[in-house]
């Protein structure tokens, strides 16, 4: 079940990012516009209070411009330079999704959720969070089944495990639908990816084959 990525589809993810901060910004200009507006027929256009507001309002239209420039041309942003672009960075995943090592998909299968291939991994939540298996350097997981803790850290690891899940409250039910998996690259930098319930298994058996460097914590992980 492959779901198309469009360039398209990166760059709305991606301007998406910035709508809070320009909502935010937008609501500041009409608050500084009624205050400007009052001071100067309060005060008179030259009072020294009226300028202040004056040279803000300035302030705030050109932190607002820069924004919608940012948006507009969002082929720009810094975060897509390691890619080229949005649609060579669509090209890549959707090359992926054809032969994936890993892939989940929402509900109605219209969404991508994680994706894992000899190379990489992206959410489908965050296409130019895309990390590089080759710069993994551990990974952490909210459930680690039985067999493989038994595997990787032996009887001490599964006593962990157990005890962990026991330690949980009375009636506390985990989520059904998702586990996680947190990585750490070579820059201790950490990301959290979607892993469905019942696949945990699965996706460690990936990382071990295609990303053997990577250490994988034989004991689950608290969010």
């Amino acid at each position: 079940m492959a779901v198309e990525i469009t360039a398209k589809k990166v760059q709305d993810q991606l301007r998406a990012t910035f709508y809070p901060a320009l909502g935010m910004l937008g609501i500041m200009v009409l608050i500084f516009i009624a205050c400007t507006r009052f001071m100067a027929k309060t005060f008179g256009a030259g009072h020294f209070l009226a300028i202040v507001f004056y040279v803000m309002l300035a302030l705030l239209l050109l932190f607002l411009a820069m924004l919608i420039g940012r948006i507009v041309l969002i082929e720009k942003h810094p975060a897509l330079q390691p890619f080229g672009s949005t649609e060579k960075l669509a090209e890549r995943i959707n090359t992926g999704l054809h032969n994936p090592r890993y892939a989940a998909y929402s509900a109605d299968g219209n969404s991508l959720v994680t994706l894992i291939t000899d190379d990489f991994i992206v959410s489908g939540s965050d296409f130019v969070g895309l990390l590089e298996l080759k710069n993994l350097k551990k990974l952490q997981a909210t459930f680690v089944p039985e067999a493989f803790a038994r595997e990787r850290g032996g009887e001490e690891a599964v006593q962990k495990n157990r005890d962990r899940i026991a330690s949980q409250a009375p009636g506390a039910v985990p989520n059904a639908q998702y586990d996680y998996i947190i990585v750490t690259n070579t820059d201790g930098k950490m990301k959290r990816f979607s892993v469905k319930h019942g696949e945990m298994e699965q996706v460690l058996n990936v990382f071990q084959s295609v990303a053997p460097h990577v250490e994988i914590d034989p004991v689950a992980h608290n969010i």
